[in-house]
């Protein structure tokens, strides 16, 4: 995502990105810790604020981390995990956690306050539209953290929430929230092109990756001081480098957009339908990674199967394979699709099960 700077409701500005004297740029393991990290105090003996989940992920039907924060210098893509999964862009500053979809949304996931602190900006009334809607790419990138809420919790280390639902900002500046307060919903406002929420984190104007904290030692995983909450680093791994995002069927092929707005089919199908399409959204994808998707039938024959083997890196691809009614009607039962992806020694899995008919 990229945001340009613009000034907007209670003098928050999000793009290049300064946010009330804040820059904030690029906007737009299998580790779980069992007890919460403790942190070393700063020099004026203020530790770093303690993160709890910023969404509520247990009344969601499932959240997931699309991408990480970017600890790469240079040109290159690195995350916490010395993957690449920070959505093919180049030092992005945050953590973004996506909800299933639009329906989802709709429906209402509470943004929460990470920790406590006092609202500093706040901006609501930019539609749920995303890329999706009537204004121009240049328009959005001016836009691009949509509405947003930024919370400062003392000793220079303030959160940002980002692509909030529209017209579900409860809170003001100069409030003082609780850590685990309901500020907002998530949504799809500004530069997205799906429902979640932009999380960053920064101390004295600098980003910081909350799965590491500001003094990481080791390469590569959870930092000795990592900013989440035990429960909240255990809600968010364990660390996938290709992740399975969404899986389903439909009686047509169908797109993305589609199946992320909730225009897919359900559990089951009609007898007469004119096909029957497994597909999946897959995150994270690396040439010469091999994908493989099949389609059986009740009594467990294949009837359709894909591979794919990709040419370059894609940071999510969107995969399916179907096959044709055969004849008047659907034999009644259920009908699976599953995908695997290979990389190396490693394997990736997605599955869905669709019925027809009562049997």
């Amino acid at each position: 995502m990229d945001v340009q700077a613009v000034a907007i409701h209670a003098g928050l500005s999000i793009g290049g990105l300064s946010i009330g004297g804040l820059s904030i740029r690029g906007l737009g393991i299998g580790l779980a810790l069992a007890l919460a990290p403790s942190w070393p105090a700063r020099a004026d003996g203020a530790p770093p604020p303690r993160l709890d989940l910023p969404v509520d992920c247990a009344h969601a039907g499932r959240c997931d981390v699309i991408k990480y924060f970017d600890h790469d210098p240079g040109p290159g893509l690195r995350d916490y995990a010395c993957g690449d999964r920070v959505g093919g862009e180049d030092n992005y500053p945050g953590t973004s956690i996506a909800i299933r979809d639009v329906p989802e949304m709709a429906a209402g996931v509470a943004v929460r306050a990470a920790a406590a602190g006092t609202v500093l900006r706040v901006r609501d009334g930019v539609a749920d539209t995303g890329i999706y809607g009537p204004e121009s790419r240049e328009a959005l990138r001016a836009i691009g953290c949509g509405n947003a809420v930024v919370l400062d919790h003392g000793g220079g280390w303030t959160t940002v929430y980002c692509h909030l639902r529209q017209g579900s900002v409860g809170v003001a500046p100069g409030r003082r929230v609780a850590a685990g307060e309901a500020m907002a919903l998530v949504g799809m406002s500004g530069l997205t092109e799906l429902p979640h929420l932009h999380f960053q984190v920064r101390h004295d104007d600098r980003p910081v990756d909350p799965f590491t904290g500001p003094d990481r030692a080791a390469a590569c995983g959870p930092g000795e001081h990592p900013l989440w909450s035990g429960a909240a680093l255990a809600a968010l791994t364990p660390y996938r480098s290709v992740l399975v995002r969404l899986t389903g069927f439909d009686t047509a092929p169908t797109t993305v957009r589609a199946v992320r707005e909730g225009r897919r089919a359900g559990d089951a199908v009609a007898e007469d339908a004119p096909e029957l399409v497994f597909w999946a959204e897959a995150i994270g994808l690396h040439a010469a990674d091999r994908a493989r998707l099949r389609l059986t039938g009740p009594d467990g024959r294949a009837l359709a199967e894909r591979e794919v083997v990709f040419d370059r890196d894609r940071a999510e691809s969107f995969l399916q394979v179907g096959a044709e009614r055969p004849g008047a009607a659907w034999p009644a039962g259920a009908y699976r699709g599953a995908l695997t992806i290979t990389r190396g020694a490693e394997s990736f899995t997605g599955e869905a099960v669709v019925r027809v008919g009562g049997g």
